[in-house]
């Protein structure tokens, strides 16, 4: 690997201590320091039946291996029937003309998101080939929509390019 990463996602640490450029397309989030970070001080908090969104429209193109990762935690609030996810973490490429031309994604349920009242996070690495004609991606966290009340944390979400072949 040749040169530096660059990091594609802007405010993944929600250090700005808003969401933005982050969009709540439904339901409820913030960012606070009212919860165990997984690093530094914010982390989104984010609400039931939520989708938090950032479109990112530089830095990407076709036939290139991309790493999402991040970190996520059980804010508490709720319960969970166990075989129902609770956040699913998407990553679509789109194409010029914000078209969807793939998407991959990555489940989580209670059972496997661990409580952040004990400061521990649940952190995952999605590796992912943008198929031809991308030049952009948007990365969704979408919380449950079965009406379980309940809080998810995320923190430090992170998109770079695998290599620099």
């Amino acid at each position: 690997m040749s040169g530096k990463l660059t990091e594609l996602i802007e405010n993944g640490g929600f250090e700005s201590g808003v969401l933005a450029p982050w969009t709540v397309v439904v339901g409820t989030a913030v960012a606070t320091s009212g919860a165990k970070a997984h690093s530094d001080n914010f982390v989104a908090s984010i609400g039931t039946s939520t989708i938090l969104r950032q479109t990112i429209r530089r830095g990407l193109t076709d036939d290139k291996a991309y790493r999402l990762s991040g970190a996520l935690s059980d804010g508490g609030g709720g319960t969970d029937v166990p075989e129902n996810p609770t956040v699913v973490v998407r990553l679509q490429f789109i194409d010029e003309d914000g078209d969807i031309l793939e998407i991959f994604a990555k489940k989580f349920n209670r059972l496997t998101i661990p409580k952040n009242a004990e400061g521990n996070y649940r952190v995952f690495n999605l590796l992912a080939k943008s198929p031809d004609n991308t030049v952009g991606a948007i990365v969704t966290i979408e919380t449950a929509a079965d009406g379980l009340e309940g809080i998810v944390i995320a923190d430090d979400f992170s998109l770079i390019q695998e290599n620099n072949d």
